[in-house]
């Protein structure tokens, strides 16, 4: 026997300590020949009373005869399978491709240590289910092949001739609606098969296709019952079929891989060497507890598998190199649903995770590139210094949900810039997550070419220093068939967004958003930098409790609230309804920005908007439709420290308007001061108000010289209480309340 490495093992101790391989067959298979004993390494004087050149059997060992062995456990040893070299001298494809179809079905194949060169891949033929563990190993992918090609297969194609939601009777006599179906021929279905539904139909959030090839609909379903040709599902379905429809059945095939080291040599990160896991058709695969170098592309690929498991892995590298057909993702998930991802460190990656459904021609045989990635869960990863946004989803895909993940730097490869996480397509969900150090916390957006991006739900995140915007819904933009049109639905619900340090907290463009519960911090800050709290554009948002905290900030040029004018989009008005803004300023602030409230353009509903500090401007800029309620609270101490919306100031021409900025406040009594100055003036028609039963008292200072004429008449909106025009001189007072129609001056 070849003693190489076996020194420590001439005694029964140095046997046994091999643990878990004596079990599954390793010594007493592959290693120890002839089956069922084996000669020393060395003389000893006594082994159970034997001395001399000793022979131990296996039950001097304690071990199970070759012939009692776990038959369903294979292991890769040169000595049994030829063609395999654990120095990685030599191609070691042919040699576990033979040991892993001796693998029977529901067995394992166990991969010793070593190191073992790839010229080839491995696949697992026919209804095989089987698993893989390579502890201690490595394989080198030294090809244009996959390490592991691992598939299923779906059952002959049948068509539906009709589906409908119904009524559904329980066996305890519940009554729910599900899915029903009808198929052309009767199939041998059971409760619990799970079917993959299609049609022909375009996935509506997708982006358009070419040369008939587009992304389609299709999704997994179950079964509940079966009669004849009629399908009862477990549910109904999620999508609306029409056109072609047709079902297949998915089969019982899964695989499984625990451990093992995985690179690509030096020449597959120059060459696209491909995707290095790719597994389609199964029944939730798992890969657990790998660590992988550097891969030359794509590492884990699953597409059209119903469920999927990813726990605890390493991915130190994938070359992100798109002109080079070198894609970096790390888990790509191709019309997949149900996966997850568990754990794991990914570094250097293109995206930590991403999703997308290929495009196929209508009527495809193969039922695999329909329908979108569906609810993939990403639990605890942490994506560390990605080349693109770390935690990415696609236009086709729908539900994926990134809990307590965690994005940290990154260089982009590209030029555009990298998210925490990138959301397109529809109804995904960020939770408790952070971010650190990279360019964008949260990106909403859609593509050029088209596509859609919007319920999306983002729950108590963190970001911090972010190069650029802390949450940035960007969709529309040149170039989408809706290019520069406002979304018609909410791209996004945010409930507990804090953002600490960087420039910018919120941008909406063309887009609809709901904001709850957020707080940006702004740092000292750098000269030159302008540190924008909330941006809009074409855009509507609802802001309820959102603190805009600049008392830190000294340099640069504080923006708490902007809108962008959007002339020429549809429907071109910027609006925000909201309620509790606190504005935290100091006297440094105010001295670098006259005003919080930038843009004539902004249509600003709602109360309590507080100032910490006084503006030179207040409250500052918004359209002639605002109704605010708003106040200062840094008391009388502090000049303009009192100022609120329920204290109007007009002088000069304004008093033509005398009640403009009056209907921009919802304060039920409002007192407006008017400084006559030398001039004669007349009041303009008063605007229509916007509270009923609003009571204003107007007030003319005493060190004037001049007049106002307030008219009267319907003409005028008015209805004064001596039935004609009223001319108001310094100290002169009248009060108006508004009747819904009428300003109706009181005696």
């Amino acid at each position: 026997m070849n003693t190489e490495n076996f020194e420590d093992r001439s005694t029964r101790r140095g046997f046994l300590a091999l643990g878990g391989l004596t079990a599954a067959g390793f010594l007493t298979t592959s290693v120890l020949e002839p089956a069922g004993a084996a000669h020393a390494a060395t003389t000893v004087s006594s082994v159970n009373g034997k001395s001399g050149d000793v022979v131990l059997t296996s039950a001097d060992v304690a071990a199970a005869p070759a012939n009692e062995g776990d038959p369903t456990t294979i292991v890769a040893h040169p000595s049994r399978f030829s063609g395999i070299d654990p120095t990685g001298s030599a191609d070691s494809s042919a040699g576990l491709q033979a040991a892993l179809a001796a693998t029977p079905d529901g067995g394992t194949l166990i991969i010793p240590a070593g190191r073992y060169r790839m010229d080839g891949q491995l696949s697992v033929g026919a209804e095989r289910s089987v698993s893989v563990v390579a502890n201690g190993a490595t394989l080198v992918q030294n090809t244009a092949n996959p390490l592991f090609n691992v598939g299923g297969s779906y059952s002959a194609v049948v068509k539906v001739t009709s589906i409908s939601n119904q009524n559904v009777t329980s066996d305890a006599g519940a009554v729910t609606e599900a899915t029903v179906i009808t198929t052309a021929t009767t199939q041998p279905w059971v409760r619990g098969d799970v079917i993959k539904l299609v049609s022909d139909d375009l996935i509506e959030t997708a982006r358009p296709g070419g040369g008939g090839s587009e992304s389609r609909i299709g999704e997994f379903v179950v079964v509940r019952s079966v009669s004849g040709t009629t399908v009862t599902l477990a549910s109904r379905v999620r999508e609306n079929y029409v056109t072609n429809i047709r079902a297949a059945r998915i089969s019982q095939k899964t695989f499984s891989l625990d451990g093992g080291t995985y690179e690509t040599t030096a020449t597959g990160l120059t060459k696209p060497y491909g995707t290095m896991f790719f597994f389609y058709r199964l029944r939730n695969p798992r890969v657990t507890n790998i660590t992988v170098r550097q891969a030359s592309s794509i590492v884990l690929s699953f597409t059209s598998c119903f469920g999927y498991t990813v726990q605890d892995v390493d991915i130190a590298g994938a070359v992100d190199r798109v002109g080079n057909n070198q894609i970096g993702y790390a888990v790509h998930d191709a019309s997949s649903s149900f996966g997850r991802v568990i754990g794991g460190v990914f570094r250097h990656v293109r995206h930590a995770f991403t999703d997308d459904s290929p495009r196929v021609a209508a009527n495809a045989d193969l039922l695999t590139s329909y329908g979108r990635s569906y609810a993939a869960h990403i639990i605890g990863g942490s994506a560390i210094g990605t080349t693109s946004n770390a935690w990415d989803t696609h236009h086709c895909s729908e539900g994926i949900e990134f809990i307590s993940c965690s994005a940290t730097g990154g260089v982009a490869e590209e030029n555009a810039g990298i998210a925490g996480f990138a959301l397109r397509g529809i109804n995904h969900r960020v939770v408790n997550c952070t971010t650190r150090n990279t360019n964008l916390g949260v990106l909403i957006f859609t593509e050029g070419g088209g596509g859609q991006s919007y319920g999306h739900v983002v729950d108590n995140l963190v970001v911090r220093n972010a190069a650029s915007w802390g949450l940035n819904v960007n969709v529309n933009q040149a170039g989408h068939p809706s290019a520069n049109t406002r979304d018609v639905r909410e791209n996004v619900h945010v409930d507990g967004l804090v953002v600490i340090g960087g420039p910018r907290f919120i941008a909406v463009s063309n887009g609809i958003a709901t904001v709850k519960n957020s707080k940006y911090v702004v740092e000292a800050g750098t000269d030159g930098q302008t540190y924008d709290g909330l941006l809009t554009k074409n855009s509507k948002l609802n802001i309820d409790n959102m603190v805009l905290d600049y008392e830190a900030n000294t340099k640069g040029t504080p923006r708490p609230i902007i809108a962008t004018s959007s002339a020429g989009f549809t429907p071109g008005t910027q609006e925000t309804n909201f309620n509790r803004i606190e504005i935290r300023a100091t006297s440094s602030v105010a001295s670098r920005a006259s005003r919080a409230l930038n843009g004539g353009s902004h249509d600003l509903r709602g109360k309590n908007l507080t100032f910490s500090y006084p503006f030179t401007v207040m409250p500052g800029e918004r359209s002639a439709k605002s109704v605010i309620n708003w106040e200062c609270t840094a008391g009388s101490d502090v000049v303009n420290g009192d100022l609120n919306s329920a204290y109007v100031y007009v002088s000069g021409t304004d008093l033509t308007k005398l009640l403009d900025r009056v209907v921009q406040s919802p304060d039920p009594h409002v007192m407006v001061r008017g400084v006559l100055g030398s001039a004669n003036q007349t009041t303009l028609t008063f605007p229509q108000g916007n509270v009923r039963g609003q009571l204003v008292t107007v007030w003319m200072a005493e060190n004037s010289s001049g007049s106002l004429k307030v008219k009267h008449g319907n003409t005028y909106r008015t209805i004064l209480v001596a039935g004609a025009d009223k001319v108001l001189r310094k100290s002169s007072q009248m009060r108006f309340v508004w009747d819904g129609t009428l300003w109706r001056e009181l005696a």
